[in-house]
């Protein structure tokens, strides 16, 4: 923050030939008792170098520092570290932390001693943001919790994350006291057991008109489930779905949600209103297939859309992205463990950039994996490559990469955009455009595994990653 006993001075240089001044700024440190005073000449032949000094009683610290200023600082900061390395430095930040009314509460993963002394400094008032979790490091401390801080005490929460709660009652008690402030509501718990009691509740819920945006991560079918009946009409603007989504359920968001402008899906099935052309269809399954292919109705606010985990064909693909006029960004990560055989049949019309350019020409972002098995000995990628290097993809500055593992192909947009990436045996590794993005192509990877027996010369391999992910933290795990 500062120190009472550091100057700050300037320093001049003076150009004599070309007659231009250059001001920087230094700092040294000199006791109070010296003179405020100093000065420096130096005289060579190109410039002259003058020191002035700042009186100290004008220098930044924590005594009069703006308050603005450390409330930006706060933010910066998770609430563990506020009062874990500022509480209590002096009496005007234990105002100020008194007073700071933008604290995001997380107690996923925290230790009991921990919890105790936070519970013991906060006011629900100050917090916006809270975690919840009764995950195996720390059953039973949401009942601790709610206990001494009910939620409905929480006036200013704008966003809540509620991790691997089971208990049904807990569940039923927090969302029945949720305030009209919030904003955004997350859900991780992809073994629940919720009852249909709380699944209502958790509908209604998403009525709120200030909540707009959303993050469920549940049981996997749970949403496919008939007894669920999506709310007639909500506010939300971003919904992320972890587990199976269909087209029919994707269909129903849209009609609801008029004011949706991002959707993202884990494993998302368009299959359960497809037909294809050469089934044996008789009367009945022609009405059926003229009902449920009809075009998808409230389109026209989405721009972005991301599906994860996904295993479409390239017809299905277009059918869909036709109907969203107004789509700017589009995610199709089409990913699975190359250690299992896949009972998909890989569709090589995925990797003809041509077809792709043709839905994408109004779109400012395309990031995509394609996996695909080589099946066909006579198929050949590199007759599809150029397809991805036309002035098209030049103009658009879209970048891809492959790696070859065996008889399996890996396509993508750069840098690699998934956070979890699988390194078998030997690679072939090409950027269409631009070598320089080879030492960003993996930076958005915080997960790597690794196959530390399929890996020929590993050590060399896996530095060259571990460079394309300078910065982030990796997880590297043998395999099986």
């Amino acid at each position: 923050m500062g120190c009472k006993q550091c100057k700050i001075f300037t320093t001049k240089h003076e150009n004599y030939k070309t007659k231009s001044t250059i001001i920087e700024q230094n700092s040294i440190s000199i006791p109070n008792n010296e003179p405020t005073q100093i000065l420096s000449n130096k005289i060579n032949s190109n410039k002259q170098i003058k020191f002035t000094t700042i009186d100290s009683s004008l220098l930044p610290t924590l005594d009069n520092l703006p308050v603005e200023l450390i409330y930006y600082i706060l933010k910066q900061l998770d609430t563990y570290t506020i009062f874990t390395s500022l509480y209590n430095v002096c009496s005007r930040l234990n105002l100020i932390l008194h007073t700071y009314d933008q604290y995001d509460l997380n107690l996923n993963s925290i230790s009991m001693s921990y919890f105790y002394h936070i519970c013991s400094l906060i006011n629900p008032g100050q917090i916006i943001s809270l975690t919840l979790s009764d995950g195996n490091d720390n059953i039973g401390l949401v009942k601790l919790f709610l206990k001494k801080f009910p939620i409905e005490s929480f006036k200013r929460l704008h966003s809540l994350t509620l991790v691997n709660i089971d208990n049904n009652e807990q569940m039923i008690k927090i969302f029945l006291s949720i305030t009209d402030q919030l904003e955004i509501l997350s859900i991780k718990n992809s073994n629940e057991y919720y009852n249909d009691t709380f699944i209502d509740i958790l509908m209604t819920s998403l009525e709120k008109k200030s909540l707009y945006k959303i993050y469920l991560d549940i049981e996997k079918n749970r949403f496919l489930n008939s007894t669920i009946i999506w709310p007639d009409k909500c506010f939300l603007k971003e919904i992320k779905l972890i587990g199976f989504c269909n087209i029919t359920l994707f269909r129903t968001i849209l009609i609801n949600s008029p004011y949706l402008k991002k959707f993202q899906a884990y494993d998302i099935d368009l299959d359960d209103e497809w037909i294809d052309d050469d089934d044996d269809d008789d009367d009945d399954d022609d009405e059926i297939e003229q009902h449920q292919m009809l075009p998808i109705l409230n389109t026209s606010n989405l721009i972005s859309l991301s599906l994860v985990y996904t295993r479409n064909e390239m017809e299905k693909i277009e059918w869909l992205l036709t109907q969203f006029t107004q789509l700017k960004y589009f995610k199709y990560l089409n990913i699975y463990d190359f250690s299992i055989e896949s009972i998909y049949e890989s569709d090589y019309s995925l990797v003809d950039g041509q077809r792709w350019e043709k839905i994408l020409y109004n779109y400012n972002q395309f990031e995509f994996i394609f996996t695909i098995h080589m099946d066909d000995e006579a198929w050949n990628f590199h007759n599809y490559l150029p397809t991805f290097q036309t002035k098209f993809w030049q103009d658009k500055n879209w970048n891809i990469a492959y790696e070859q593992y065996d008889r399996i192909l890996l396509i993508y947009s750069l840098p690699y955009p998934h956070d979890t990436h699988y390194y078998d045996c030997s690679t072939f590794f090409s950027i269409a455009y631009n070598p320089f993005l080879l030492n960003k192509s993996l930076q958005n990877v915080t997960k790597l595994r690794i196959n530390m027996t399929a890996v020929n010369n590993l050590e060399k391999r896996v530095s060259k990653i571990l460079v394309f992910c300078f910065g982030k933290v990796l997880i590297i795990k043998k395999a099986d």
